[in-house]
């Protein structure tokens, strides 16, 4: 692959396990917190909003630590993938419920920064196409590049 695609998909992967690492921090503060809809069921997975940003947030934590550590540049792409599409397949799921409140991705943590749910929401949505469709790029660009498919650029 071109040292260009290499920089490229690096600088792609280590922006975002930074982004995996933000927002499950985030999630993580937020389930630490005292807010009423914590206690709330969520909508889709019908547990407690608590356990969800908690289960989440540590899932976003450890992937984020992984991926600057460990593993081949595909691997790392796939990973991103991977955690893209789940979040993908949630928020589909809640709009397919009927849910027309704003995803509360990062908990009650917006509200101590005085940021308007809906733009929070914009932002996530933001991150998660930003994810998605760079971790597909990225893997189809080291999948297209003949003769270089047993190379995986680190």
């Amino acid at each position: 692959m071109k040292p260009m695609a290499n920089m490229w998909i690096s600088t792609f992967v280590y922006s975002s396990a930074g982004v995996l690492l933000f927002t499950g921090l985030a999630k993580l503060i937020s389930a630490a917190g005292h807010a009423g809809l914590l206690l709330l069921p969520d909508p889709l997975l019908g547990v407690q909003n608590r356990w969800v940003l908690c289960g989440a947030g540590i899932c976003e934590v450890v992937l984020g630590l992984l991926i600057m550590r460990f593993g081949t540049q595909k691997a790392r792409l796939a990973a991103i993938a991977w955690v893209a599409t789940n979040l993908l397949i949630y928020r589909v799921g809640l709009f397919l419920l009927g849910n027309e409140v704003h995803c509360r991705c990062l908990g009650n943590l917006t509200d101590a920064i005085g940021m308007p749910p809906a733009t929070v929401d914009s932002i996530m949505r933001g991150l998660l196409a930003y994810l998605l469709l760079g971790s597909v790029a990225g893997l189809a660009a080291m999948f297209s590049t003949r003769g270089q498919l047993h190379h995986d650029g680190d």
